[in-house]
């Protein structure tokens, strides 16, 4: 229920599985290092203040929005089913990876993680500025259930090089790869043409 571990200090893991989380429920665990859900509902500010969570692996579990916003100890998420809601991980700095195989990623998911600098996505959509001004990015792959990549998305990446775009994309939006300074190579593996507001300096190559 609501407030059930609240300021939980002993408390170093979290293992659930087919749960209701309810509103603030770990809220201050400042010990727990390792979170790992499994088919549960998070409720608002259920996982709040968790000051040490490194590690962090959800399958078929909804992300609601801003439910980790600027968590300054997370290193790693994994996620697999489920939607993740809008800024759920918004300037988490220390953040460096992430694989994640789901349905959606809600607008401004990512925002401005820092140190973000490698990511595996099998997605549907990737919405608006969901991994803009990530600094660091630049290993990005992109799995073949994506279809759609809104605006901004990786908007001022400004360490992303390159890119491979699967065949799968069937719309992307205006700006999805606009000012990010150093991309100088996308390759689309499909053959529409997909414009070149997306981007500012880089060349962009089709499939066959």
């Amino acid at each position: 229920g609501d407030f059930a571990f609240l300021n939980c200090e002993s408390l170093t893991k979290i293992d659930l599985n087919n749960v209701e989380i309810g509103n603030n429920a770990f809220d201050g665990c400042k010990s727990v290092t390792e979170v790992n859900l499994d088919n549960c509902t998070i409720g608002i500010s259920a996982f709040f203040g968790l000051s040490s969570l490194e590690t962090l692996t959800c399958k078929d579990t909804d992300i609601p929005d801003y439910a980790f916003y600027m968590n300054n100890s997370l290193k790693t998420v994994t996620i697999s089913g489920g939607e993740i809601g809008e800024g759920a991980f918004g300037i988490c700095d220390t953040l460096k990876e992430i694989s994640i195989a789901n349905d959606v990623i809600g607008k401004l998911a990512f925002y401005s993680c820092k140190h973000l600098e490698t990511i595996d996505v099998d997605t549907a959509k990737i919405s608006e500025s969901a991994f803009a001004l990530c600094d660091s990015l630049k290993n990005i792959k992109l799995g073949d259930e994506l279809k759609i990549i809104e605006n901004s998305a990786f908007d001022k990446c400004s360490k992303l090089t390159e890119i491979v775009i699967p065949a799968s994309v069937t719309s992307i939006d205006g700006y999805a790869f606009y000012d990010c300074s150093e991309l100088k190579y996308i390759f689309f593996e499909g053959t529409e043409t997909i414009g070149d507001t997306l981007v500012t300096n880089a060349k962009i190559h089709y499939g066959s």
